[in-house]
């Protein structure tokens, strides 16, 4: 079995190795003709799936040469104000139990890991990357072989073509023509901060560990930043910008660094100096307009000897860092099926239909994900964005939270039928419960949170009181979005059970109306539980825009104009 990767990018070049080190013969072909051409970027984060692809795939001795290029980004993701404050804290090692070696993402250089993957593919004594070949298309020929076509007029044969040519792929464009990519009409506005010994001593450790930071301003705007190469001779903080929507015109593709960076700066005049700090000084020739595109969700198709690779087939936005990490996990899957038609154990069709209906579950789980991410930075509606911070900080009260599941019922008039077999679980259940868009601006958005002692049977008597409560919002104009969490383990608090609310009522002018209203309903549930509960409000005269769930799945939502 001869097998053809058009493309020598991360995925192309993984697979590559996996196939070669178990002896299918393979050969790749790039359009670039040297190996650095186009690879300026950010680096990249490896997760677990995307470490596991490259250890499964790559020779040992490749791998123990990736580890002397890696850089450690922790295992924490946090989310924070303006002023650089934590709303909110997600360590994955904690979360998960595990130890933080397990579960920690790996930083590096998109040139030093394409160095690791080269290594025993592209010496002299082997060949198997020709570079400076442009593919233009390919035709099934009658023995069962396919034969692609390159610009300077040659061709290869192989059984299996693989396209792994990225999200303008010429092999897509052949084989699927009428799959795509969509334009969400979002930009990013990315740059490189330069890292050295002065700047490391006066940016905060929190800005140059490593750690992911997701700046949540309560209106407009999105920031990410995290630092990479760390220990090694260019450290540098790459910070992106997502441009809310008004602002978020194509014109920014166009006008140059020094004009994009003054754009963002205007927008985070009142932010930290720090994060002021990292625009301010970053080059200008690294300052560049993203414009953020994503494949829609993936259908089956009928599968051949043609098949597709990383962003060739599931090109997303970087707003989840999934991307490459995907793409690996594509060359590990397509390997492992290969391997089982060289053994006898499947005809060449069936493993590339198993490796594509693998392929699309997780796949499509990153395009949403991704998606729904960016969608969230780029709007900046007062409303979801308060409901968002709220939930932020609960999260940080109740770290378990993040572990939770999440099951939605629309209108549903039973409070307990997420634990009557709608979906969840005996503990960890959460049911949100959206009921009316608002139509007129403005409003006021409220946060309420508290509880009862685990297995305090008050703790139900609560929920009822609860949910009867929110019926009878319905007819007051409300809206209410409410966290059940019968068990929460906690390693602080230990066993406790919440309730969690966030909500809010449209054509108000003082909040005052709506503390009237909320005031007795909070002292009701203090009376039930013999527990203090936490209620804030705030009037937002500018919000625009509410989220309310359409159907039973959390990730399906439907935008309603205010």
């Amino acid at each position: 079995m001869r097998v053809l990767i058009i493309g020598a990018g991360v995925g192309g070049l993984t697979l590559a190795q996996g196939l070669h080190k178990t002896g299918i013969e393979v050969l790749v072909t790039e359009r670039q003709t040297e190996k650095a051409e186009n690879l300026a970027g950010y680096g990249l984060h490896i997760d677990r799936n995307g470490r596991h692809a490259l250890r499964s795939c790559l020779p040992l001795s490749n791998w123990t040469r990736l580890q002397t290029v890696l850089s450690s980004a922790g295992t924490q993701l946090f989310f924070r104000d303006t002023q650089f404050r934590v709303l909110a804290e997600k360590d994955d090692a904690k979360l998960s139990g595990e130890p933080a070696l397990a579960v920690e993402r790996s930083a590096v250089g998109r040139l030093e890991l394409r160095d690791v993957l080269l290594d025993g593919l592209d010496s002299a004594s082997c060949g198997l990357v020709q570079w400076g070949r442009t593919f233009v298309r390919y035709e099934q020929l009658t023995d069962g072989l396919l034969r692609a076509h390159f610009s300077d007029g040659t061709w290869e044969d192989c059984d299996l073509l693989v396209g792994a040519d990225g999200p303008k792929s010429p092999v897509r464009r052949q084989y699927m023509p009428d799959l795509d990519r969509l334009d969400l009409g979002i930009r990013a506005i990315a740059g490189r901060y330069m890292l050295d010994d002065e700047r490391i001593q006066r940016l905060p450790t929190e800005l140059t560990s490593g750690a992911l930071n997701n700046i949540v301003p309560s209106g407009k705007g999105w920031m990410f930043t995290s630092a990479w190469g760390l220990g090694q001779s260019s450290p540098y903080i790459v910070w992106a910008y997502v441009v809310p929507a008004k602002d978020s015109a194509p014109i920014l593709d166009q006008i140059p660094g020094f004009e994009l960076r003054g754009h963002v700066l205007h927008s985070i005049k009142e932010w930290s100096h720090n994060l002021r700090e990292l625009v301010e000084g970053s080059d200008l020739s690294t300052i560049k307009c993203l414009p953020l595109r994503t494949m829609p969700n993936l259908k089956s198709w009928k599968s051949s000897n043609v098949t597709l690779l990383g962003d060739a087939i599931h090109n997303m936005t970087p707003m989840a860092g999934m991307g490459a990490n995907t793409a690996l996990r594509d060359a590990e899957v397509l390997t492992r099926c290969l391997i089982d038609v060289t053994a006898g154990r499947l005809e060449l069709v069936n493993a590339v239909r198993l490796y594509e209906a693998e392929m699309r579950a997780y796949a499509n789980g990153a395009l949403k994900l991704s998606t729904q991410n960016a969608l969230n930075a780029y709007d900046g509606g007062g409303a979801q964005r308060f409901f968002f911070r709220n939930f932020l900080r609960t999260a940080q009260s109740f770290p378990a939270l993040a572990l939770l599941p999440y099951i939605v019922s629309s209108q549903n008039t039973d409070p307990f039928w997420a634990l009557r077999g709608g979906g969840g679980r005996t503990w960890g259940v959460v049911t949100s419960v959206t009921v009316l868009a608002f139509k007129y601006p403005p409003i006021v958005t409220f946060y309420l949170s508290g509880g009862a002692p685990f297995g305090n049977e008050s703790y139900w008597e609560a929920v009822k009181h609860f949910h009867a409560f929110l019926l009878n919002l319905n007819d007051s104009g409300g809206n209410m979005y409410y966290w059940l969490l019968p068990d929460l383990k906690d390693a602080q608090l230990g066993h406790v059970s919440a309730m969690i609310a966030s909500g809010g009522f449209g054509n108000v002018s003082s909040k005052a109306t709506i503390d009237r209203l909320m005031g007795p309903f909070v002292k009701e549930l203090e009376a039930i539980t013999g527990l203090p509960f936490n209620y804030t409000s705030t009037l937002s005269r500018k919000a625009s825009t509410m989220y309310t769930a359409t159907n039973d799945r959390p990730d399906e939502v439907g935008r309603h104009d205010a």
